[in-house]
């Protein structure tokens, strides 16, 4: 892709083989590069159990380390030139200034580095055996999925698809919103 080198009435510029500054729209293939990777260095997680006495915490934690993402979906939806219906914050506010087309670029290219937290759970387990000869305890708990991922890429989701002939694009027909869900519930044991 081209290398950025700024915006200049409206147009954007990029630097050219002879590290030249021109007009995005009148670069060639000969003035691309290769730019950074999007496999990640490291790909951790880490997983805890603890418990205290009739108490039980549980926690997951993912992350993926140096790596980055073309961000497509910024291309299309945060310029306001570009789109045609709805647009990112960033079209009127951080590429306000943009009117020209811009070209494949790393103006678009983000470090995805983050660390998530994939899984917490906190459970409190009551015995029954005093009260009942039915039930040996009932474990009640709380879980959370998806909670939180602290990450500096703007886009919306810096896991993405690393494999394949056009992995490392987080492109609009690619990506679906994850969820967080919540759960209570009692686990019965007999």
């Amino acid at each position: 892709m081209y290398r950025y080198a700024g915006v200049s009435e409206g147009r954007f510029q990029i630097y050219n083989k002879d590290n030249n500054v021109i007009f995005s729209d009148e670069g060639s293939v000969d003035d691309r590069v290769y730019q950074k990777s999007y496999i990640p260095t490291l790909i951790a997680g880490w997983s805890h159990n603890l418990s205290y006495k009739k108490w039980d915490f549980n926690m997951t934690l993912t992350s993926w380390i140096d790596y980055d993402i073309y961000n497509a979906i910024e291309l299309e939806y945060g310029l306001r030139n570009v789109v045609q219906g709805n647009m990112l914050y960033d079209a009127t506010n951080k590429n306000g200034h943009i009117t020209g087309r811009p070209s494949p670029s790393d103006y678009f290219l983000y470090d995805a580095t983050f660390v998530k937290i994939q899984n917490l759970s906190l459970g409190y387990t009551l015995p029954m055996k005093k009260y009942t000869n039915l039930m040996e305890n009932i474990r009640f708990y709380f879980t959370g999925n998806n909670l939180y991922t602290f990450t500096k890429y703007p886009g919306l989701n810096p896991e993405i698809d690393i494999t394949g002939w056009d992995a490392g694009i987080e492109r609009k027909g690619d990506i679906y919103p994850q969820t967080r869900t919540f759960t209570f519930g009692a686990q019965f044991n007999f």
